[in-house]
Protein backbone atom coordinates (compact mmCIF):
# COMPACT_ATOMS: atom_id res chain seq x y z
CA UNK A 1 0.00 0.00 0.00
CA UNK A 2 2.83 2.47 0.47
CA UNK A 3 4.01 1.79 -2.73
CA UNK A 4 0.79 2.74 -4.46
CA UNK A 5 0.32 5.57 -2.37
CA UNK A 6 3.73 7.15 -2.96
CA UNK A 7 3.42 6.75 -6.88
CA UNK A 8 -0.23 8.03 -6.61
CA UNK A 9 1.11 11.23 -4.92
CA UNK A 10 4.06 11.91 -7.55
CA UNK A 11 1.79 11.55 -10.22
CA UNK A 12 -1.01 13.44 -8.61
CA UNK A 13 1.78 16.12 -8.07
CA UNK A 14 3.20 15.74 -11.93
CA UNK A 15 -0.16 16.26 -13.17
CA UNK A 16 -0.90 19.06 -11.47
CA UNK A 17 1.76 20.92 -11.96
CA UNK A 18 1.61 20.38 -15.57
CA UNK A 19 -1.17 21.96 -15.70
CA UNK A 20 0.25 24.78 -13.48
CA UNK A 21 -2.34 24.47 -10.64
CA UNK A 22 -1.77 24.74 -7.28
CA UNK A 23 -3.08 22.48 -4.72
CA UNK A 24 -5.67 25.29 -3.70
CA UNK A 25 -6.89 25.45 -7.59
CA UNK A 26 -7.08 21.63 -7.95
CA UNK A 27 -9.15 21.35 -4.87
CA UNK A 28 -11.36 24.58 -5.88
CA UNK A 29 -11.84 22.61 -8.96
CA UNK A 30 -12.62 19.61 -7.62
CA UNK A 31 -15.53 20.92 -6.33
CA UNK A 32 -17.53 20.19 -2.76
CA UNK A 33 -15.32 18.16 -0.12
CA UNK A 34 -12.19 18.27 -2.32
CA UNK A 35 -9.71 20.54 -0.25
CA UNK A 36 -5.84 21.86 -0.11
CA UNK A 37 -5.01 19.62 2.60
CA UNK A 38 -6.69 16.57 1.30
CA UNK A 39 -4.14 17.02 -1.81
CA UNK A 40 -1.20 17.94 0.53
CA UNK A 41 -2.08 14.31 1.71
CA UNK A 42 -2.04 12.28 -1.08
CA UNK A 43 0.43 14.10 -2.84
CA UNK A 44 2.59 13.36 0.22
CA UNK A 45 1.41 9.68 -0.04
CA UNK A 46 0.02 10.53 3.94
CA UNK A 47 -3.36 9.50 2.38
CA UNK A 48 -2.91 5.89 1.35
CA UNK A 49 -6.64 5.41 0.30
CA UNK A 50 -8.78 7.37 -2.01
CA UNK A 51 -12.58 7.09 -1.92
CA UNK A 52 -14.37 6.45 -5.20
CA UNK A 53 -16.06 9.76 -5.47
CA UNK A 54 -12.66 11.70 -4.72
CA UNK A 55 -11.70 9.84 -7.72
CA UNK A 56 -14.25 10.72 -9.98
CA UNK A 57 -14.09 14.28 -8.46
CA UNK A 58 -10.11 14.68 -9.51
CA UNK A 59 -10.56 13.42 -12.71
CA UNK A 60 -13.56 15.89 -14.01
CA UNK A 61 -11.27 18.52 -12.76
CA UNK A 62 -8.63 17.37 -15.03
CA UNK A 63 -10.87 16.50 -17.82
CA UNK A 64 -10.23 13.29 -17.77
CA UNK A 65 -12.71 9.92 -17.66
CA UNK A 66 -12.08 7.61 -14.30
CA UNK A 67 -10.50 4.97 -16.31
CA UNK A 68 -8.00 7.50 -17.76
CA UNK A 69 -7.33 9.12 -14.46
CA UNK A 70 -6.78 5.62 -12.67
CA UNK A 71 -4.51 4.42 -15.80
CA UNK A 72 -2.85 7.41 -15.12
CA UNK A 73 -2.30 7.33 -11.31
CA UNK A 74 -1.48 3.30 -11.88
CA UNK A 75 1.94 4.13 -14.29
CA UNK A 76 0.02 4.78 -17.69
CA UNK A 77 1.69 7.75 -18.79
CA UNK A 78 2.59 7.20 -22.60
CA UNK A 79 1.02 4.59 -24.85
CA UNK A 80 -2.78 4.19 -23.61
CA UNK A 81 -2.20 0.60 -23.08
CA UNK A 82 -3.14 -0.70 -19.61
CA UNK A 83 -0.84 -1.16 -16.64
CA UNK A 84 -0.43 -4.35 -15.62
CA UNK A 85 -0.94 -2.77 -11.72
CA UNK A 86 -4.11 -0.94 -12.95
CA UNK A 87 -6.15 -3.57 -11.62
CA UNK A 88 -4.45 -3.83 -8.40
CA UNK A 89 -3.96 -0.28 -8.21
CA UNK A 90 -7.38 0.10 -8.07
CA UNK A 91 -8.14 -2.72 -5.76
CA UNK A 92 -5.39 -1.52 -2.90
CA UNK A 93 -7.56 1.67 -3.23
CA UNK A 94 -9.85 -0.28 -0.80
CA UNK A 95 -12.67 1.64 -1.82
CA UNK A 96 -13.40 0.23 -5.04
CA UNK A 97 -15.62 -3.40 -5.79
CA UNK A 98 -14.13 -6.14 -7.87
CA UNK A 99 -17.30 -5.58 -10.11
CA UNK A 100 -16.24 -1.27 -9.98
CA UNK A 101 -12.27 -2.43 -10.76
CA UNK A 102 -13.44 -4.34 -13.80
CA UNK A 103 -15.82 -1.99 -15.27
CA UNK A 104 -13.55 0.99 -15.12
CA UNK A 105 -10.76 -1.62 -16.81
CA UNK A 106 -13.16 -2.34 -19.32
CA UNK A 107 -14.33 1.16 -20.01
CA UNK A 108 -10.40 1.78 -20.20
CA UNK A 109 -9.81 -0.98 -22.80
CA UNK A 110 -13.10 0.05 -25.03
CA UNK A 111 -11.37 3.83 -25.15
CA UNK A 112 -8.17 2.52 -25.85
CA UNK A 113 -9.95 0.89 -28.58
CA UNK A 114 -11.83 3.08 -29.90
CA UNK A 115 -8.66 5.29 -30.27
CA UNK A 116 -7.43 3.26 -33.06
Amino acid sequence: MVEYAVNVGQRLRALRESHSWTQDELADRGGEGIYRQYISRVEGSVQPKIELWKLQALAKAFGMTLADFCAYLSGDTSERKIHPDLKAFLMALGEVSPKTVDDIVAYYEFRKGQEK
